[in-house]
Parts: structure tokens; sequence; C-alpha cells
């Protein structure tokens, strides 16, 4: 588990880098989708592999330092993150699964700090850069600015394509969506 958060927090944070290129996609359209498996899946596979090459107790180890990562994450069900484009600026989205969000922003509390209230059910965290939280039913959708929180579905399931049923990690871009 320590694999995948670790993961997933530098992806969403390289993705934040790459949000002010500008300009990227047509209005309002997905330019990118990243999906990552559930921590169980990831995990799982880890150990496979880690079995494979002769070291099972990397995949043990991983399993048992991950898990003070994950508290208060669904492990079971997949995460990701989706970049849309206004025509302007790249908008990332990161989508988590929740089952405690409290309980999850607390494990990183030494790195980003206490949450703020931002309002509207919305987190501020300092970071290197502020970003923000809002749990949504049993999701968690990180973003750069509290308008990009705004209209998001109670379930991303859709949104994330059913790829993480077949991949561990899977990346589709809408090249139809990036402008001449």
């Amino acid at each position: 588990m320590k694999l995948g958060i670790p993961a997933v927090l530098c992806v969403l944070s390289a993705t934040f880098l790459l949000a002010g290129v500008r300009p990227v996609g047509a209005a309002d359209q997905p330019v990118l989708l990243v999906t990552l498996s559930s921590v169980d899946e990831l995990l799982g596979d880890f150990g496979y592999l880690a079995e494979a090459v002769g070291f099972p107790q990397a995949g043990q180890m991983g399993t048992m330092m991950a898990g003070q990562y994950v508290q208060g994450l669904d492990t079971s069900r997949p995460a990701g993150f989706l970049v849309k484009s206004d025509g302007e600026e790249l908008k990332p989205i990161g989508i988590l699964p929740i089952t405690d969000l409290k309980v999850f922003l607390r494990t990183f509390e030494p790195q980003l700090g206490a949450p703020e209230d931002a309002g509207d059910g919305i987190l501020e965290l300092a970071g290197p850069q502020a970003f923000y939280v809002k749990e949504q039913g049993e999701w968690a959708y990180v973003a750069q600015a509290v308008e990009d929180l705004a209209n998001l579905p109670n379930d991303p399931t859709k949104s994330l394509q059913g790829l993480s049923k077949s991949y561990d990690i899977a990346v589709r871009g809408f090249v139809q969506n990036i402008p001449q």
C-alpha cells in the first residue's frame, strides 16, 4: 500500500505542476485519464512479482509499510485522476475512494499541515502549493482550485471508464480534445 498511495500522490503532483501549461484542450473536455487498480489489487500484484523474483519478503514488507498510508481509503476500489481543459489551462482532478477522509488526511498532516475549511464542504491543504479536497459520496476529489470541485459526480466510476478492471495502471489520452 505504501507503494500505491505515494505513487498516486507523485502522479497527482506531477499533473499539478503541468497544470500551468497553456493552451491544451478544448473547453471543459477531458484530455487525459489515469486510473489505478485498487490498493488491494496493486499490493497483490506487487507480492506476486516479489515472489516471482525470489524475494517474497519485499511483498510482505510493502504491505505492512503501506498500512499507515491507506488509513481512511477504501482499498478495494480504484483511484485515478482526470485532466480537463477549459481551453486555457489544464485542470487535474484527483479521485480517491474514501471511507474516512479525516483519517486519511491526518496521515499527511506532518507534510501538508492540518486541513482548513474553505467553505461548501471543501478543505484547503497547504502543501508546497495549496490544493483543495472535497468529499462527495464515498469519494474524495482533489483539485488546484475550489471552482474545479463544482458539479462532481457522487460516483466517478463511469469517469474512470472501467480501466482498472483490466489494468493496474492505465493512461488514456483524448487526442480528439486537443486543439490543432
